[in-house]
C-alpha cells in the first residue's frame, strides 16, 4: 500500500472516530517534536529537564517525537501518586526513564548529523502523531525552522531565494494529500483537541518580520484545518516553553483561507508588502498597493524528476494585469540543487530567452539542448486584454 493510500485509509478511520465520539478525557499529554539536527541545543536540554523535574505532574505523560519520521523517541508516564511530585522520588523511582531521557536529549547535539538544521517534516508527522491520540487535551510543542522541504514534491518546498520567501498558496490546504503534501481534505479531525506551540529556530535564514508573519499565517491555517489550534509562534525558546507549560491559547489571530487563485502553486513573499522585484532593483509601490505572486510547475519534457516553474507577480490594484514573469528549472545533480534561469517576460514585450552560462549547465549536469527544451514547459501569462 502506498503512503497516500495509507493516509487515505487513515482519513476514513478519523471520520469513523468522529461519528463514534471523542476519547475519554485523561490528564494532559505533553508532547515535544524535535529536529534530528539542532545546533546549540543546550537551552532546549535545560528546558526539557526543568519540565520533567518540576512541570510534569503526577498522572501526566511526556513524549518526545522525531520531527522527520514521526517516530516516538521516548515516553515517560508519571505515576498518579502524590509522592511523585517530589523530584528526588521521581528521579530515583524512575531511574531507567530518567537515563533514557538523558540519552535522548544528549543526542540532539550530535555534531555528525548530516541533516539540515532544524528541519522537520510537519505534514508527515501529523499522520504518525494523530494515531497516538489518547485524550482530548494535548499540548504539542514543535521546534522547527518553519521551512518545510518536500522530498515527494520538491517544487512545493518552502524556500528562501535571495531575499524572497516562497510559500504554498492556500489552495494546497483544501486539497487532498494525493495532490499536495499540505492537503488536509479527509484529515480534518487529525489534530482535534491539540494545541500547537511552534518554537521558530533558524540556522541563518534572514526572514523579515513580514515574511515570518506570512509563515505563521500558513501554519496557523494548516493546523486549524486539521482540527487543532496554533497558539504560539515565536523565536524565543524560553517564551515558547512558558506558553506550552501554561497551556496558552487564543492569542494568535484567526486567519481566513484565501483560495481565490484556485492554483496549487507557490507564491512569492517579498521582504515587505510594498516591495516589487522588478528588473533594475526594488521600487516601492504606491501606498495601499501590494503585490502577490502565483507559481505553476510542469515536468520537463525529457528530464525525469525535473520541474520547470513559472512565477508571475501581480499588483493588487491592477489584477489580473501582471508586473513581471520568470521561468526556471531546479535540477538536482551531484548532491546539489542548481537553479537554471530559462526566460523572463514583461507586459506587452516578447519573452526573453537569455543565454545559459556553460558553468550553470555543467553544475546542473544538463546539455544546452536540454536546457532549451525547458522553454516548452514555461507558462508565461498572456498579454491579451
Amino acid at each position: 500500500m502506498t503512503r497516500h493510500a495509507t493516509l487515505r485509509a487513515f482519513a476514513a478511520s478519523l471520520a469513523t472516530a468522529a461519528v463514534l465520539g471523542p476519547h475519554p478525557t485523561l490528564a494532559t499529554t505533553w508532547d515535544i517534536v524535535v529536529p534530528p539536527n539542532m545546533p546549540g541545543s543546550d537551552a532546549l536540554k535545560a528546558e526539557i529537564w526543568d519540565f520533567f523535574l518540576h512541570g510534569l505532574a503526577p498522572g501526566e505523560r511526556l513524549t518526545l517525537y522525531d520531527g522527520m519520521d514521526g517516530r516516538e523517541i521516548l515516553r515517560i508516564a508519571i505515576p498518579n501518586e502524590e509522592r511523585f511530585g517530589d523530584e528526588r522520588v521521581r528521579t530515583k523511582a524512575l531511574g531507567r526513564e530518567t537515563a533514557q531521557l538523558s540519552r535522548a536529549i544528549d543526542a540532539l547535539s550530535d555534531e555528525d548529523n548530516p541533516s539540515i538544521p532544524y528541519r522537520i517534516n510537519l505534514p508527515g508527522l501529523v499522520y504518525e502523531y494523530a494515531q497516538t491520540r489518547t485524550s482530548d487535551e494535548r499540548q504539542l510543542l514543535v521546534i522547527t525552522s518553519g521551512m518545510h522541504l518536500s522530498d515527494l514534491e520538491p517544487s512545493f518546498s518552502f524556500r528562501l531565494v535571495g531575499s524572497e520567501l516562497f510559500l504554498p498558496t492556500d489552495t494546497h490546504i483544501e486539497a487532498p494529500l494525493s495532490e499536495s503534501p499540505y492537503g488536509t481534505r479527509g484529515l480534518e479531525a487529525a489534530l482535534n483537541g491539540v494545541v500547537v506551540h511552534i518554537c521558530l529556530q533558524s540556522d541563518g535564514d534572514q526572514l523579515t518580520t513580514y515574511q515570518k508573519d506570512e509563515l505563521r499565517r500558513f501554519w496557523s491555517l494548516y493546523v486549524r484545518w486539521l482540527g487543532g489550534e496554533l497558539a504560539t509562534f515565536t523565536e524565543s525558546l524560553p517564551g515558547c516553553f512558558d506558553r506550552w507549560r501554561g497551556k496558552a491559547s487564543g492569542s494568535l489571530p484567526e486567519e481566513a483561507l484565501d483560495i481565490s487563485s484556485n492554483v496549487l502553486a507557490m507564491r512569492r513573499v517579498t521582504r515587505t508588502p510594498l516591495e516589487s522585484p522588478e528588473p533594475g532593483g526594488r521600487t516601492p509601490l504606491p501606498e495601499g498597493v501590494e503585490t502577490f505572486s502565483l507559481f505553476a510547475s510542469k515536468p520537463h519534457p525529457s528530464l525525469y524528476g525535473v520541474a520547470v516553474t513559472t512565477g508571475t507577480k501581480y499588483r493588487t490594484d491592477e489584477h489580473p494585469r501582471y508586473i513581471y514573469s520568470w521561468c526556471y528549472a531546479m535540477v538536482q545533480h551531484g548532491g546539489a540543487t542548481v537553479r537554471v534561469e530559462i526566460g523572463t517576460k514583461m507586459p506587452d514585450l516578447d519573452v526573453e530567452w537569455p543565454p545559459i552560462p556553460v558553468g550553470t549547465l555543467n553544475a546542473a549536469g544538463i546539455s544546452q539542448e536540454e536546457a532549451e527544451a525547458s522553454r516548452r514547459a514555461c507558462q508565461f501569462p498572456s498579454d491579451a486584454a
